[in-house]
C-alpha cells in the first residue's frame, strides 16, 4: 500500500510485479463488476488478437455518463468492440504484451496532484501496433444506482435484452439521442425495431424484404408481427458469412424460420419470387438507391419502403432518398429519430432505368 499519491508510479508499479496475461488498471470508485465480466474480458482479447487496451464500460454508458463520440463498430467470432480513435480511461484492461514492449503509465501534474496520462497510455498503445476499445457494454455498473430521471431501457421485442444508450451524435432533427436505445451500433435504434413491428402489424404485408441482416434484430421484430398477423413471409439479405450465421441462430432461437428466409447473398444479385409489399433498406450506405432503383420493378404500387440512416450526419442516404423524391418515385416523411428514418411510398411513376 503506497502511503502517498505516486500518480501513474502507482500503476507501473503494479505493471512491473504482473505476470498474467491480461493486466487490469482499476482506479477504484463506486463500480461493481457485473457477472461474468472476466470471462467477457478473456473473451475479447481472444476474438482480436491486435485489441490492446479495453475498457469495462461499453461505448455509452449511464454509469460514467459518457457517450464515445470517436468509435466505431469491430466484430470477430461473434464478439463486438467498438474500436475509440482517442483516449478511453485509464481504468482499463491491457494486454500482456503492451507491458512487454516497455509500455508504462505517464504522469500529468494538475496542481499538487500526479495523475494518471489517459490520452498518453492510448497513443502509446496505437504506437505499438494495436487498437483501443470499449467493451460491447458495460462489464461494471455503479454501485450507487442511476441518477433521478434516467431512463430505464427496456423492450416488448426483446426484454432480456441488455439495451445500451444510443451512440449516435446529436443533430438538427435529433437534438437528444440519448434519449434511445440500442442493442450495438449496426442494428436499428430499439425504438425503430418496435416502429417496424407496428407498421407491420398495421399493414398486414404479404412479402416483406430487408437489406442488411446483421444480427437479425429488425428480422425479429417484423418476423414476430407477421406471426402476430397469422401470414405473410420475410426475406432478408446479408452478405457477411459470420453475421449471416449468427443471424440464422438468432432467428431459430425465436422460432421464426418458417416465416423469415434469410440468404447469404448480396442484395443486389437477388431476385424476389414476388411482389413486395414492404422493403427495409438497411444494408451499406452507398447502395441504398442503387437497392431501391433494383427492387423497383417488383414492388407494388403503393407499397412502404422504409430507408434507415437518413438523419442530417448521413447525408449519403439521406441524398439518395432526396434523388428518388425528385424524380417523383416515391412520397416520403423523414421520421427524427437519432440515426434516421424515412417512411416512404412507391408512387405509380415509372422513369427510365
Amino acid at each position: 500500500m503506497l502511503q502517498e499519491n505516486r500518480g501513474a508510479d502507482a500503476f507501473n508499479l503494479g505493471l512491473a510485479k504482473s505476470s498474467g496475461m491480461i493486466v487490469h488498471l482499476s482506479e477504484g470508485g463506486h463500480f461493481e463488476y457485473l457477472p461474468g465480466w472476466s470471462n467477457m474480458v478473456v473473451d475479447f482479447f481472444s476474438a482480436f488478437p491486435s485489441l490492446g487496451q479495453l475498457s469495462p464500460f461499453g461505448p455509452t454508458s449511464d454509469s460514467i455518463q459518457t457517450t464515445s463520440k470517436s468509435s466505431s463498430l469491430r466484430h470477430s467470432r461473434e464478439r463486438i468492440v467498438y474500436e475509440e480513435s482517442k483516449a478511453i480511461p485509464i481504468f482499463s484492461f491491457l494486454r500482456r504484451e503492451i507491458r512487454e514492449r516497455g509500455t508504462r503509465v505517464r504522469s500529468l501534474q494538475s496542481g499538487s496532484n500526479a495523475l494518471p496520462d489517459e490520452n498518453g497510455l492510448s497513443d502509446d498503445v496505437r504506437a505499438a501496433g494495436y487498437f483501443v476499445a470499449w467493451a460491447e457494454r458495460d462489464l461494471v455498473r455503479s454501485s450507487v444506482g442511476l441518477a433521478q430521471g434516467s431512463i430505464r431501457r427496456k423492450s416488448f421485442l426483446f426484454p432480456r435484452q441488455e439495451l445500451l444508450r444510443e451512440k449516435s451524435d446529436p443533430h438538427d432533427d435529433c437534438p437528444n439521442p440519448h434519449w434511445w436505445s440500442m442493442i450495438d451500433g449496426w442494428t436499428a435504434e430499439v425504438e425503430a425495431l418496435e416502429f417496424l413491428y407496428g407498421l407491420v402489424r398495421l399493414l398486414k404485408p404479404a412479402s416483406v424484404l430487408e437489406t442488411g441482416t446483421w444480427h437479425g434484430y429488425a428480422s425479429i421484430a417484423v418476423g414476430r408481427a407477421l406471426k402476430a398477423n397469422g401470414f405473410g413471409h420475410m426475406t432478408t439479405l446479408e452478405t457477411d458469412v459470420e453475421s449471416y450465421s449468427i443471424a440464422v441462430r438468432n432467428i431459430m432461437e425465436e422460432k421464426l424460420e418458417e416465416v423469415i428466409r434469410c440468404l447469404n447473398l448480396p442484395s443486389l444479385e437477388f431476385t424476389p419470387d414476388d411482389v413486395v409489399d414492404l422493403l427495409f433498406l438497411d444494408s451499406e450506405l452507398g447502395i441504398r438507391g442503387d437497392e431501391f432503383s433494383h427492387f423497383l420493378p417488383y414492388l407494388k404500387q403503393g407499397s412502404i419502403i422504409v430507408f434507415h440512416d437518413t438523419n442530417a450526419i448521413h447525408e449519403t442516404v439521406r441524398a439518395q432518398v432526396a434523388h428518388l423524391l425528385d424524380l417523383g418515385l416515391i412520397e416520403r416523411i423523414l421520421l427524427p429519430s437519432p440515426r434516421g428514418l424515412a417512411l416512404c411510398q412507391r408512387t405509380g411513376k415509372v422513369v427510365d432505368r
